[in-house]
């Protein structure tokens, strides 16, 4: 017998050194996407200029975002330090898919950029591929040559998702084993996952309650 119900990671927020990147950025208007009518802002990191020029016009035509751009790799903007907020969103370049570059995404997945939804865009994807992705825990992905609707559509996606189903969030086991037939194991398990469900915090707990005895499940 066994379930599982939601963990929580603490992460913390690293300073960052001082970035000798490219960074250009273009005012393009007051509107907001979001219910708040809080600016919100867009930002790319590529050396690719004309997937740069392609959103920058995208991005000035639509009026829903202000448009950034730093000119490097994912490995450039950990040493990025902006003197104002962070983006509200993260496009990354990952051109073909480098295994340095994965690192460089994971860690500042992990760090300053952890609340933060990123975006990757490649040159191509396979499995080796979609498992770092997933491990990263990106929030999303498009191919490299995705038009600019479909860019802006998942920007505007991340920015409406609410600050917690976007939280990096891992699955904590519990296991149940009897040590005789009619221990109450099975009662001891329904018990802990009603449990785990009332506890009164934020995000609120989800519960997975798995029997594991295929032969006399009783759990149903």
């Amino acid at each position: 017998m066994a379930f599982m119900g939601e963990g929580r990671l603490a992460v913390l927020d690293r300073t960052s050194k001082q970035s000798t990147a490219e960074v250009s950025q273009d005012d393009m208007t007051d509107k907001s996407s979001s219910k708040s009518g809080q600016q919100q802002d867009v930002l790319l990191v590529t050396q690719d200029g004309e997937l740069t020029e392609r959103l920058r016009a995208g991005f000035a035509e639509n009026g829903h975002f202000a448009f950034r751009s730093l000119k490097g790799t994912a490995a450039g903007i950990e040493e990025w330090q902006a003197d104002t907020a962070l983006p509200t969103v993260v496009i990354i370049d990952l051109k073909a898919a480098l295994p340095e570059d994965f690192a460089a995404l994971e860690r500042i997945k992990r760090a300053r950029f952890a609340a933060t939804p990123i975006i990757a865009v490649t040159n191509y994807l396979d499995q080796d591929v979609v498992r770092r992705l997933v491990q990263i825990k990106v929030d999303d992905w498009l191919p490299v040559e995705s038009g600019f609707a479909d860019l802006h559509k998942s920007c505007e996606r991340l920015v409406r998702a609410p600050a917690l189903e976007r939280r990096v969030r891992e699955a904590v086991c519990y296991s149940f084993l009897p040590a005789a037939g009619g221990s109450g194991n099975t009662i001891l398990a329904i018990q802990a996952a009603f449990q785990l469900l009332a506890e009164k915090r934020q995000p609120a707990p989800s519960v997975c309650l798995v029997d594991l005895n295929f032969q006399d499940g009783a759990v149903a």
